[in-house]
């Protein structure tokens, strides 16, 4: 730890949000900081299954409320409660859980009888979840990831991007999704049961904790260039903001929805810090993945996958 203050640990944050139609997005995102604790996170509003539209709401989507009722009520929770987190390996799953399902039923209650939805697929107020507590303890940092649906939490390391959050789609891995396309089994949302999934990674040197929307990656050919779009708008820019309007670039040019991508840096000490600490893992992202992928066919391909995959699904499995 360089200081003990919590905001001395953290170099920068990161956010890259846009909305395919303005003012229309699904998508929206947390992020606040004090110094004790922090809490990041990204909610993507399920369209599909959210697409009902709520006259007591101005007509918006079942989707558009939820991700921003979802993020507001875990805002409202930390700013409450940041100052009283319990000390050490804590767990918060069913004290946010509570705060979301409360948040949604306000939300729920607001809506006349006749228009509450009746069966099928669709769901009151849909949303994922991805977000990470951020938390000093001792001469560490407990990181709790919790989760619901695809919209993922990573940690970037020197040795590369772990994938935390395990998606809620059965079948399928980071590789495999991006072709098929799975569907979601499990999703917040006011009318149906759902899982909120939490995972605490303790950490001691130098990372990135992101949550993303599945805009950021679902859309690019593999979960390496997921991977290297973020070293490699990082190589490119000389300060935070040619690296966030990089990172913007790259996610508009390839996604076909909202994107959301919201990052802080943790035990830097600055924009050139994070340069250089990432610099050998761009040059082995480059030389390892990225060139052979160019000309690569489908076998070489999964080769390649089943390299990567060994270190990036490291933390993917059992809850704890």
């Amino acid at each position: 730890m360089r200081q003990s203050n919590f905001l001395g640990m953290i170099a920068q944050k990161i956010l890259a949000f846009e909305e395919k139609i303005p003012d229309k997005g699904e998508d929206s995102y947390l992020l606040s900081l004090n110094e004790k604790a922090g809490v990041v996170g990204v909610f993507d509003g399920c369209g599909g299954i959210g697409a009902r539209r709520y006259q007591e709401y101005e007509s918006r989507t079942g989707a558009y409320i939820a991700s921003r009722a979802v993020a507001e009520g875990v805002y409202n929770w930390f700013q409450q409660f940041y100052d009283h987190l319990p000390k050490g390996n804590s767990h918060y799953s069913e004290q946010i859980k509570a705060v979301i399902d409360k948040q949604l039923q306000l939300y729920s209650s607001g809506v006349q009888k006749k228009s509450v939805l009746k069966g099928g697929m669709q769901k009151e107020f849909p949303t994922t979840v991805s977000m990470c507590v951020i938390k000093p303890v001792k001469n560490k940092i407990a990181l709790n990831f919790l989760w619901s649906g695809d919209s993922r939490g990573y940690m970037l390391g020197k040795t590369g991007l772990y994938q935390i959050t395990k998606d809620d789609v059965d079948g399928e891995n980071a590789m495999s999704n991006i072709k098929n396309d799975g569907v979601l089994t499990n999703v917040v949302s006011a009318s149906k049961p759902y899982v909120l999934h939490e995972k605490v990674v303790m950490l001691s040197n130098p990372a990135m904790v992101i949550t993303a929307t599945d805009g950021c990656f679902g859309y690019l050919p593999s979960p390496m260039d997921f991977e290297f779009c973020i070293l490699d708008s990082l190589m490119a820019a000389e300060n935070m903001l040619e690296w966030k309007d990089n990172l913007k670039s790259v996610f508009k040019e390839f996604t076909g929805d909202d994107y959301t991508f919201c990052a802080v840096l943790l035990n830097f000490s600055g924009f050139s810090d994070i340069k250089a600490y990432y610099k050998k893992r761009y040059e082995e992202m480059t030389e390892k993945y990225m060139i052979p992928l160019k000309n690569a066919e489908d076998e070489q391909k999964d080769e390649l996958w089943d390299t990567y995959r060994k270190t990036y699904e490291k933390y993917i499995g059992g809850e704890t």
